[in-house]
């Protein structure tokens, strides 16, 4: 599957991330919104899963 979406929006990262959980697949993201979401992962109240 592909999606493309604004990683901005936390509750469409972590809809994304559920799915493809769910489904056995991985959630595949372009390397600097890796580092976008690395860093926001740090806050523990926006429930970011550490990537």
């Amino acid at each position: 599957m592909f999606a493309d979406f604004n990683f901005k929006d936390m509750d469409r990262v972590r809809t994304f991330y559920k799915i493809a959980k769910e489904n056995g697949s991985k959630l595949v993201v372009k390397l600097k919104d890796f580092y976008y979401l690395k860093f926001l992962s740090q806050d523990s109240n926006l429930g970011i899963p550490k990537l």
